[in-house]
């Protein structure tokens, strides 16, 4: 089945246009079961945070589905909040896919390649009546250049069970997102650290700078290859949240 991630927006875009008569509609037809469009879309995505090193510059990514006849290629950016992490526009059945990845530096060289081959999952949000054909195949990037499936809820981590995060910086290190999604922001123990004028301290990536976070008991701390290790505590309803510039 051929639905994208765009698809699926715009259907379920369609959908709250057209109210809770189009569910009803879909209700009468299929006998008391309705269905909807939101969840439903095809994946194919290869995550290269554990082999990309974060301060290698911006990489351009070459993905491929020779199977398909798919070759695309994707820019990654050091210093943004996204994923290092590419896609592909395909159509997945239950049949195995070829995948493989070449990543090239800024300066054209090849920093990494990795090939491997698996079968899409299924995956029915809605159910099996509502999506019969709708699978997923998200793999990890390995330093041996093996692509291996990858949960597609889970985060990734590195080797030392560290969480892969961006860590806002474009008004000083203060505030970092709850790395697990789950508790409200975190803020940093020793308080603001800036340029002096509320901007990136020296040294530091803008307006993100990637890194890995670990719970250490009650605080979480933030490493980078850039040997900054910072500590954040829970935040509390004295600390004014401020993470993005008004």
């Amino acid at each position: 089945m051929r639905r994208t991630a765009t698809a699926a927006a715009t259907a379920a875009c369609a959908l709250a246009l057209a109210g809770c008569s189009a569910v009803r509609d879909l209700d009468d037809h299929l006998g008391g079961h309705s269905c909807t469009d939101v969840g439903v879309f095809e994946v194919m995505s290869v995550d290269l945070t554990r082999v990309l090193p974060f301060e290698g510059g911006d990489y351009d990514v070459v993905l491929a589905l020779p199977d398909v006849g798919l070759t695309t290629t994707t820019t990654l950016t050091t210093n943004s909040d996204g994923p290092l992490e590419v896609h592909g526009d395909v159509d997945l059945d239950d049949e195995p896919v070829a995948v493989a990845v070449e990543a090239r530096g800024p300066d054209g060289a090849v920093v990494y390649r990795g090939s491997g081959t698996h079968t899409p999952v299924l995956v029915q949000p809605n159910g099996p009546r509502c999506d019969p054909d709708n699978h997923w195949l998200t793999l990890q990037a390995t330093d041996g250049g093996e692509l291996v499936p990858l949960d597609p809820y889970g985060r990734v981590t590195d080797d030392r069970g560290r969480l892969a995060i961006s860590l806002y910086t474009e008004c000083g290190v203060q505030w970092l997102d709850d790395p697990t999604g789950t508790f409200g922001p975190w803020v940093r123990e020793a308080g603001a650290l800036d340029d002096g004028a509320g901007g990136p301290p020296p040294g530091w990536g803008a307006p993100y700078q990637r890194g890995w976070a670990a719970f250490t008991g009650d605080r979480v701390v933030f490493e980078d290859e850039l040997g900054h290790r910072e500590v954040f505590r829970p935040s509390t309803g004295a600390d004014r949240y401020e993470p993005y510039p008004m």
